[in-house]
């Protein structure tokens, strides 16, 4: 069974352009069975709500959604795997690892060894982490990482990080045979009895990604300043 447990929806926040992809929930469902995938889990930046929208909808298009949230922890982002609650974000790494596993769900170590918002390897070894993320499409760390996780002998995931719609399915966690609840996949991690794989995404497309989705962000804002001068309330 075919995975990306890595994306951001139109629901992902950061601080400096509100929402952090361009990515409709039925858009990513179409493109998972588009691709062959049997599941995904939607992660995005400090916000649980989309992932449970597409879990909601996830059904109709006979495809397993992980509920999850890619948590800003104090040291670096966990990615947070069968959480239906959402966790605040700031808090230290082992404090986020604890409230992960009080809420049912695993921690996953993001894009680890990357120069930013990424934990260390001295945090990682530290932590009593469920899994790194062995491939990330747009980490250039990933044969370290895996390395890693064969070193601590702990579950690995692959995801896209996906934030545009063509990035989706270019970082992949597999399992053998299929399934149809997420806790399935979970318990697969932490089994070990996943390998993950997939692409790089090419920098241009990043690139592309992160000014369409400025861009998109700079008109929502001048819309809502012109109807607030007009005395309508933005919808």
């Amino acid at each position: 069974m075919r995975m990306d447990l890595h994306i951001h929806t139109l629901f992902s926040r950061t601080k400096r352009w509100g929402s952090a992809s361009l990515i409709e929930p039925r858009q990513l469902l179409d493109k998972a069975v588009e691709l062959g995938l049997g599941a995904i889990a939607v992660t995005d930046h400090d916000e649980i709500d989309g992932s449970l929208f597409v879990a909601e909808l996830a059904h109709d298009w006979g495809i397993v959604a992980v509920p999850g949230v890619e948590i800003s922890t104090a040291g670096g982002h966990i990615l947070a795997l069968g959480v239906a609650d959402m966790i605040p974000a700031g808090l230290t790494p082992a404090d986020t690892v604890a409230a992960v596993h009080e809420r049912g769900g695993i921690a996953v170590a993001a894009h680890p060894l990357n120069v930013v918002v990424s934990l260390r390897e001295k945090e990682i070894i530290a932590l009593p982490l469920d899994a790194i993320e062995t491939h990330n499409a747009r980490s250039p760390r990933n044969h370290t990482a895996a390395a890693l996780a064969g070193r601590l002998r702990i579950g690995c995931t692959g995801g896209s990080d996906a934030h545009a719609i063509d990035e989706v399915g270019a970082g992949i966690t597999e399992m053998p045979g299929e399934c149809a609840d997420y806790r399935e996949i979970i318990k697969a991690i932490c089994d070990r009895k996943t390998f993950t794989h997939g692409t790089r995404a090419r920098y241009r497309h990043i690139a592309r990604a992160s000014i369409r989705t400025a861009a998109k962000q700079k008109k929502a804002r001048i819309k809502n300043r012109i109807l607030l001068g007009l005395g309508i309330s933005p919808a």
